[in-house]
């Protein structure tokens, strides 16, 4: 009989990848403010405020790592959900390096801050999850077992 498997990790993977548009878009701009806190730091030490410019540095890189943490998830998660349909456990361990990035970046962002905004890194991070437990628990197979 021909195996097929279920496009729930296929349809949660992709909708959880497009849900983070936002949040890329987001940090992009947080890592381009960084950047210019990092120039502003820089321009102070200059002044003789000391301690200045390695602050701004180190919210600079902060800025680039959520951003590439959160484009790095996005990739991924897209990828495991293309390839879950064929591959169940390779789309599974793809999501699973999606949500591990995205509960980084969520962790570290709450960590840094004492407040979690991005709601649609929770919801990706919801999604993918949900169709990663699809992916390794086979529960969607529709292979004749009775």
């Amino acid at each position: 009989m021909e195996r097929r498997e279920s496009i729930a990790p296929l349809v949660l993977g992709i909708i959880g990848s497009v849900i983070l548009l936002p949040s890329i878009a987001c940090t992009v701009v947080c890592a381009m403010v960084g950047n210019e806190v990092s120039d502003a730091g820089s321009a102070l030490e200059s002044e003789g405020i000391a301690g200045a410019g390695l602050f701004g540095a180190v919210v600079g890189w902060v800025a680039i790592a959520f951003a590439a943490a959160v484009i790095l998830a996005c990739v991924l998660g897209f990828i495991g959900a293309v390839k879950s349909r064929a591959n169940p456990k390779a789309g599974g361990i793809f999501l699973l390096f999606a949500d591990l990035l995205l509960v980084f970046q969520l962790a570290a962002f709450f960590a840094l801050t004492g407040q979690v905004f991005d709601f649609f890194s929770v919801a990706a991070v919801a999604l993918k999850k949900n169709a990663m437990i699809i992916c390794f628990a086979g529960a969607g197979r529709t292979d004749g077992y009775k």
